[in-house]
């Protein structure tokens, strides 16, 4: 191809990685510095000369086909795979912290599930669960104690966002723990101090329909990731003690079959406060004390719990 010529075949590779990990359009003399750095560093040899601005827009102008926008089924395969990560060996060799690094294949399956109005539809599900080294390791150093033992926390999964391409669902899988805070002075004049909440992302799943396929996928590959992908012995598994989500019936079910029926399932505060608006009448109804106080008890240990 007349775009590449001039380009060194060993140094490629480190244009592709400066554009995979750039949060912002790379420009050819921002690539020129990146490279003299990394020879200076000794990645390549010293004798391999840097190419011009030309030549680097051209070969750009190449790759801009190869991130081009995925069109259909088989593309979102060849892309997944060129970015698959699935084992320990895998993970531990992957360079990059802030390239994207899909954690499970696309799966495309024909299910039944009740829609609505109880009536059984076929539908089928692709989903691709994606994180990055960067997102992961952070997940890992916040969700083990000291004794490398998982401490048990929250999971929270959304799947209200809707990617405007095409109308696929984006579900943010997050984590949230508490982190002891120093005396501090409010901005009210107030001394305060105790735990500050921050809540992690541990990656993404894209899905096409919202049934319970592709939420069990993400829910089992998270729980497993401590020995998945970090190297830690076959029964070390994550410990999510509570799970919130939006008003999913499948995302729910999807939890007590993959976190175990003991986990304790809320709904996010903005659907919480949906409901509450639409059953004030209900609420107020002293008969539904006993449907009541059981939610009130689930919140009340997930707020002495940091969480």
């Amino acid at each position: 191809c007349a775009n590449l010529k001039g380009i060194p075949y060993q140094i490629r590779p480190f244009i592709r990685q400066y554009i995979t990990c750039s949060t912002k359009k790379s420009k050819p003399a921002q690539i020129i510095a990146q490279l003299k750095k990394d020879q200076q560093a000794g990645k390549f040899d010293a004798a391999i000369p840097i190419p011009q601005a030309r030549q680097i827009s051209g070969f750009l102008k190449t790759l801009s086909k190869e991130f081009g926008q995925i069109r259909n089924y088989q593309e979102l395969l060849y892309w997944a795979k060129a970015k698959l990560c699935e084992s320990t060996a895998e993970y531990s060799e992957w360079s990059s912290m802030s390239s994207v690094m899909v954690l499970e294949v696309p799966k495309y399956e024909d299910v039944e599930e009740e829609d609505e109005d109880g009536k059984m539809v076929s539908k089928s599900t692709v989903c691709i669960i994606v994180s990055s080294k960067e997102i992961l390791e952070s997940a890992k150093k916040a969700l083990f104690g000291s004794n490398n033992q998982p401490i048990p926390t929250v999971l929270k999964m959304d799947a209200t966002f809707k990617l405007v391409n095409n109308g696929w669902l984006l579900s943010p899988l997050c984590t949230e723990t508490a982190r002891f805070q120093p005396p501090h002075q409010s901005s009210s004049g107030l001394k305060r101090t105790g735990h500050k909440h921050v809540v992690l992302p541990m990656g993404f799943l894209v899905h096409t329909t919202e049934n319970t396929i592709p939420y069990k996928h993400a829910l089992k590959l998270l729980v497993n990731l401590p020995n998945s992908h970090f190297g830690f012995p076959a029964d070390t598994r994550f410990c999510f003690t509570w799970f919130v989500a939006d008003n999913s019936r499948q995302a729910q079910n999807a939890a007590k079959e993959e976190l175990g029926e003991e986990v304790i399932v809320l709904n996010c505060q903005d659907h919480l406060l949906r409901k509450f608006n639409d059953n004030k009448v209900k609420v107020r109804d002293r008969e539904n004390i006993a449907v009541i106080q059981p939610c009130i008890r689930a919140m009340s240990r997930a707020a002495t719990a940091n969480i």
